[in-house]
């Protein structure tokens, strides 16, 4: 049947109103039932946007066409009337018509008339759930197969034919005119169709486990297939596998929802879709592009609740439906990227990143706190026990586990008045203690156009400073062939007008004193093999502790190490994630009995069956879990049968006070030069369970986070020896300072004797622990540094008593970073091919290249030298070493494995790096 009406236009007044790069474009007719849905989007080759609707209970409107100027709405009751109100695809083709899936057939709009096709006409049923358009092809998808439409007839292939595995047809899409893909019920169908369309043939690409319907396929320029899925988000699909977008893309702050409707281009070479937190009630906070290099571009709405499923790319912007809810009036949202400004406050992919190059996967945050996924839930739903995957110290990595549920820095002293001031970061619950970006030396302030210039963490690692340094070395950098990446050429290394001229470290190649990558060849002087370095600091209003602002800037530093070189020989560093804290007083006040902390949640898998402990000699503390089993339970995945022991390590503390006539890093030797304040205080509190008492739990003041810094309970009690450290007789500056391995105390002055969570019988449960370092002074412009160590140690060799073991792996493990962390020369990876060039790169020529067995050197320097050299490898390990009198020389490189390699020349005073290829 094909029904012809003829077309009115109906014109409604347009409301617009613009916020951070989103355009809201309302019209001013209401709609009269509930907006039960919005079905589909598309922008048509005019620029129009048509929006198609489900609303049942109304029949004003089903299909919404905006022209930039004017709204149209067609529906039942319109004239032209839509053959029904239920409007379920939206297509276009290279003629201008609009192709329309409703519950009653296909429908075709040719600008003035709708013509309707049902199945008297051939479809194999008239409920339609997608369409695509290819060439001069309809492909219509249906609960009943698929269909084919050539202007004339219908062609169906269905399970009934053979042509199809199922007749299930959610998403289709046309790779090119031969070649359509189809999604359905947890299954992706390459459909084969021949020019002549005559036969047809289809591969069956199952998914498992099942993840609902395909709901959309969007196919890119490299022929990857990203499926919109009900269940998991956006899965890829390149031809061997499907993996989800999840897994490949970092996305913190906001990501893909579970159930994605439509993607679209990106702005940036990539792919669109819509954005939510992944907290719990939280939905559509705007844009997230997944575009190439695994660059995650996230673009958020100014309120929640408000963008919708739909999203079409729109010439240079996006364009994007409303949310799916009761609507008083009908609109959509059209999203400039150029007008579009990040937030101050947005938890984001640029201020959280992750520490990854070991067997670790750390999420840091650049407020102080790190560790448990910020963006995603709020500090509310983590104080109340809601978690869902939080954590973000995965250990293993790839594994699920984490060993750590969220850490931060805390900090507290008194001035000259003797007022307290502080900082302290949990939860976020009731807000933050810190500021991004750093202060002004001169006034001690700072503003938001600076915390939101500084809002960010830069990472980078060994591969990406050799590749620059080479690359730079071959003049690649400079001829625009080689683009180093954002964070290197970005690298924080000075500030401007009364900022510090020293921030971030950096190697200055060209000696001139400023960070000059892409011209002068500078580039991040890093700790390990690699760094995450952030600023922030405290001159704001403190809503988390409520204490008075220090003034302090912090420049952090978090690394760990990687390189194969590194680490052989050494399995504990690749368990081990550093954390370096500058602290800068840029106040005018000058701080005396100042403690810094690090504060811990420790969450040894399972959450609610851990101990704790220290070392006071060894100025640890550390996690472990109660007994053999660590189970799972939700969404927590446990170690079972060997559960770790977590270590939280001061590896490096503030000077101590001089002469103050104590032992501050627990050496036995009182007041020896450069004395460091370590493990001076070991303190815990409990989660606000019921039956738990008061003044054992989270601090609420001022007074009451610095006295868990100093060795005091909320009520102001003193930590004591026994039982749970509250309402002794016996005051203690560390609780469980016994060693359950040996049944001994690791507190030289054995103030509790042998004393731990086993032998108090404590009930095992969820654990909060404190490290803290003093006391010590920062005066006015004064810098104190900080740094620890987080140490993952499993011991596998038993099941019988495995919780305890891995604490004994731990304390050795311990030993052996600190002994690393001290040696003068420690091993790493980052620079070994760095050597700064004094040589003319003329001077030497280096061939053939590639080579098979021998490299020749000619050199055309003036008289008489020796000349040294060296083969390296990609990772900087030293292959070979030699030297030649002679101008020029041979190396013989047969026994070398087929690679990239370095040559380093030095004669005299000068040198240069050559790069070859080994055959």
């Amino acid at each position: 049947m094909k029904t012809l009406l003829f077309a009115f236009f109906g014109i409604a007044q347009l409301l617009i109103k613009a916020q951070n790069g989103f355009t809201t474009y309302t019209s001013s007719m209401h709609v009269s039932g509930p907006v039960i849905r919005t079905t589909s989007m598309l922008v048509d080759n005019s620029g129009n946007k048509w929006i198609g609707l489900n609303i049942p209970a109304s029949t004003n409107v089903a299909l919404a066409k905006y022209d930039n100027t004017n709204w149209t709405y067609y529906s039942t009751s319109s004239t032209p009337a839509m053959p029904s109100n239920n409007v379920t695809a939206l297509a276009k083709d290279n003629s201008g018509n609009i192709w329309i899936g409703t519950n009653v057939g296909l429908v075709k709009f040719t600008g003035t008339n709708f013509v309707t096709f049902d199945v008297t006409d051939g479809l194999p049923s008239n409920t339609v759930t997608c369409i695509e358009t290819v060439g001069s092809m309809v492909y219509i998808g249906t609960a009943s197969g698929l269909s084919r439409f050539d202007g004339l007839n219908f062609t169906n292939y269905n399970m009934a034919n053979g042509k199809l595995p199922s007749d299930l047809i959610t998403s289709v899409k046309a790779e090119n005119a031969n070649l359509i893909w189809l999604g359905g019920n947890s299954r992706l169908v390459k459909f084969n169709i021949n020019s002549a369309f005559t036969v047809t043939s289809y591969n069956d690409n199952p998914i498992a486990p099942a993840v609902g319907k395909i709901n959309c396929i969007y196919i890119d320029a490299q022929n990857k297939k990203w499926l919109g899925t009900t269940t998991v988000g956006v899965l890829i699909y390149s031809g061997l596998a499907f993996v989800n977008a999840g897994d490949v893309y970092p996305m913190f702050g906001g990501g893909v929802s579970n159930a994605v409707y439509d993607i679209c281009e990106g702005l940036n070479n990539g792919v669109a879709t819509k954005m939510i937190k992944n907290a719990l009630g939280i939905t559509s906070v705007g844009i997230i592009e997944l575009a190439p290099n695994n660059k995650v571009y996230q673009y958020f709405y100014p309120s929640s609740n408000i963008l919708g499923d739909y999203i079409e790319k729109d010439g240079l912007n996006l364009a994007v439906t409303q949310v799916q809810t009761t609507m008083p009036t009908l609109m959509f949202y059209e999203f400039d990227k150029t007008n579009y400004a990040p937030q101050l406050g947005d938890v984001n992919n640029n201020n959280f990143k992750t520490l990854d190059i070991n067997n670790v996967n750390a999420g840091i945050a650049n407020r102080g706190d790190m560790h448990w996924d910020i963006g995603g839930y709020s500090g509310y739903q983590i104080a109340a026990g809601i978690y869902n995957n939080v954590e973000r110290y995965e250990v293993p990595k790839g594994s699920g586990r984490h060993s750590n549920l969220t850490s931060a820095l805390w900090i507290g002293g008194l001035d000259n008045a003797n007022q307290l001031h502080g900082a302290a970061q949990t939860y976020r619950q009731t807000g933050n203690d810190f500021w991004p970006g750093p202060l002004d030396t001169i006034s001690g302030g700072t503003t938001s156009a600076v915390a939101i210039n500084y809002d960010k963490i830069w990472k980078v690692n060994y591969t990406d400073i050799n590749d620059f340094i080479t690359n730079f070395n071959s003049g690649n950098v400079q001829n625009n062939t080689y683009t180093p990446g954002e964070d290197l050429v970005t690298w924080p290394a000075k500030g401007t007008g009364n900022y510090s001229r020293n921030l971030a470290p950096f190697v200055d190649v060209n000696g001139n004193g400023i960070y000059d990558p892409l011209t002068g060849g500078d580039y991040p002087k890093i700790k390990g093999d690699e760094a995450l370095y952030y600023i922030f600091n405290d001159n704001m209003t403190h809503s988390n502790s409520s204490c008075n602002a220090m003034g302090i800037e912090v420049q952090a530093m978090a690394y760990a190490y990687g390189c194969p070189g590194v680490l052989n020989g050494k399995p504990e560093l690749s368990y081990t994630t550093f954390y370096d804290y500058k602290i800068i007083n840029r106040s005018a006040d000058n701080y005396h009995n100042v403690y810094v902390g690090m504060w811990s949640e420790v969450d040894i898998g399972y959450y609610d069956d851990d101990y704790i402990g220290c070392n006071v000699s060894g100025n640890y503390g550390y996690g472990y879990n109660a007994d053999n089993n660590d189970q799972s339970s939700g969404a927590f995945i446990g170690y079972a049968n060997y559960p770790p022991a977590q270590g939280f390590a001061i590896v490096k503390g503030p000077l101590a006070v001089s002469a103050d006539g104590m032992d501050n890093d627990n050496d036995g030797i009182i007041d020896e030069v450069g004395e460091e304040c370590k493990l001076n205080k070991f303190t815990v509190f409990s989660n606000n369970y019921a039956g738990t008492l008061p003044p054992t739990t989270d601090p609420q003041t001022c007074t009451e986070y610095q006295g868990y810094l100093t060795g005091k309970w909320r009520d102001g009690t003193n930590f004591t020896c026994g039982g749970n450290a509250y309402g002794g007789t016996v005051t203690t500056n560390w609780v469980y300072p016994g060693d359950p391995v040996n049944s001994t105390s690791t507190d030289p002055a054995n103030t509790c004797g042998y004393w731990t969570e086993i032998s108090a019988g404590n009930t095992p449960n969820d654990r909060r622990l404190i490290l803290g370092s003093g006391p010590f002074n920062i005066n006015a412009g004064q810098m104190q540094e900080v740094e620890y160590a987080f140490v993952t140690s499993f011991d596998s060799s038993s099941t019988t008593n495995g919780n305890i073991l891995s604490v004994g792996k731990l304390k050795n493990d311990i030993a052996r970073i600190n002994e690393f962390y001290n040696h003068p020369g420690k091993q790493q990876c980052s620079f070994d091919v760095g050597i700064k060039q004094t040589a003319k790169p003329d001077i030497f020529l280096v061939y053939p290249n590639p080579a098979k067995s021998v490299i020749t050197v000619k050199s055309s320097r003036e008289g008489d030298g020796k000349t040294d050299y060296e083969v390296v490898d990609i990772l900087g390990e030293l292959i070979l070493k030699n030297e030649s009198n002679e101008t020029n020389f041979t190396v013989n490189i047969s026994d070398l494995t087929s690679g990239i390699y370095f040559l380093r020349l030095k004669v005299n005073n000068s040198f240069i790096v050559k790069k070859f290829v080994k055959e």
